[in-house]
């Protein structure tokens, strides 16, 4: 495929998915590790921690953030 064996193209797409699930668990560890602190704080505001905590390390956009948090229970 496009100068790539099935190998290589299906082991990468295992890697990009590994990598996606790595960074939902964080993303979650995360927010559960912050409402210990504080229980009360909403999405935008764990959103705009996230982001400028991690900001130069490719952060997740506030859409996607907001959608884990929601499909773990954590909103």
């Amino acid at each position: 495929m496009f100068g790539k064996s099935k190998q290589a193209y299906y082991k990468y797409d295992e890697n990009v998915i590994m990598a996606k699930v790595a960074r939902e668990h964080f993303v979650v560890q995360y927010v559960k590790s912050i409402r210990k602190l504080d229980p009360g704080i909403g999405g935008v505001k764990l959103w705009y921690i996230y982001y400028n905590k991690f900001r130069y390390e490719k952060p997740i956009g506030r859409d996607k953030f907001m959608t884990i948090i929601d499909n773990n229970g954590q909103k």
